[in-house]
């Protein structure tokens, strides 16, 4: 099995030989607990990139709404394109204010980044068709259930219990959507 530091170099020299007039956009997607967050960081530091977390543009869900519902309203996708994918694209600088209910009062302030630096979009479930258009390079993090399900327990139970809430968002996107497929780069369990 490959260790986490040799997919690190992969992705890495993947990113180094796509050129851009612009900085890259780069999404990491995969199921709550796979790993999106630890690779998004480790990439960032290894490339010099800025991260922004989908759970920034949370959206809110009805647990009773059916998986298309629950997708359509899981992020406030409109301000993820106006906010982050058209500025970067454009090579324009981003500027946000974190919705997620969960972000530290210190992350609550304006987020700021200037069109020099890559940007890696980080969140469950954000392979939106829709958005392809804007990524460079996409990876998905496909985690095993099993160890996905360890993880989101080792982070408590407000990420347990979130996880649960989302069984049948989760069933329908990988059916539906199938990021493994649509990406550049899939990690299997690291």
């Amino acid at each position: 099995m490959p260790t986490f530091d040799s997919v690190l170099c992969r992705i890495v020299g993947q990113l180094e030989s796509i050129e851009k007039a612009r900085p890259k956009l780069i999404s990491i997607d995969g199921c709550p607990g796979s790993g999106k967050t630890a690779l998004a960081q480790a990439l960032a530091r290894a490339c010099g990139a800025q991260v922004v977390k989908a759970s920034h543009f949370l959206g809110t869900i009805a647990e009773d709404s059916s998986p298309e519902e629950q997708f359509a309203k899981l992020y406030h996708w409109d301000e993820i394109e106006e906010k982050i994918l058209r500025p970067t694209t454009s090579g324009r600088p981003i500027a946000y204010t974190p919705r997620d209910s969960n972000t530290e009062n210190s992350e609550k302030l304006l987020q700021l980044c200037l069109p020099s630096k890559d940007i890696i979009l980080e969140g469950s479930f954000i392979s939106k068709q829709e958005f392809s258009q804007y990524f460079d390079f996409k990876i998905y993090m496909n985690t095993p259930a099993e160890e996905r399900l360890k993880n989101l327990k080792r982070e408590g139970k407000d990420q347990l219990d979130r996880y649960q809430s989302l069984l049948s968002l989760e069933n329908w996107y990988l059916e539906t959507i199938n990021p493994a497929k649509v990406c550049d780069f899939c990690c299997a369990h690291l």
